[in-house]
């Protein structure tokens, strides 16, 4: 996949709340070429590299837009125990360090591309 499609395909991921972007756990996961819940896992194994700057639960209310914006289907938020995680670029990143796979060396500069972007268009 070329470099503009790649940060296309992950700029459509980004979702903003908290005035921050940020990335659903099930959409990083997939980018990283890992599952959920081995995401969450090696979040759960690391946690001191994963302050609540990097890494949050959805609100209830982000939640329900991260459906409506079909991020996540009412079927997959009602199948999970827990509240999806939001990676912060930076939460992302350490993703990224912690997994060592292919996709993930490739996700990190496509990561800091679309994230400069979005604040671009911000205004930040």
């Amino acid at each position: 996949m070329s470099k503009n499609k790649e940060l296309k395909k992950l700029e459509e991921k980004v979702v903003t709340f908290r005035d921050q972007n940020l990335l659903l756990d099930a959409d990083l996961a997939k980018m990283l070429g890992t599952t959920t819940s081995s995401l969450l896992q090696m979040v759960g194994k690391n946690k001191s590299r994963f302050p609540k700057s990097f890494v949050f639960p959805a609100k209830k209310k982000e939640l329900e837009v991260l459906i409506e914006e079909k991020h996540l289907t009412k079927k997959q938020a009602n199948s999970r125990t827990t509240a999806p995680l939001l990676f912060t670029e930076a939460g992302a990143y350490m993703s990224a360090f912690l997994l060592k796979t292919k996709a993930a060396d490739k996700l990190s500069v496509a990561v800091l591309d679309t994230f400069l972007e979005k604040e671009a268009k911000s205004g930040k």
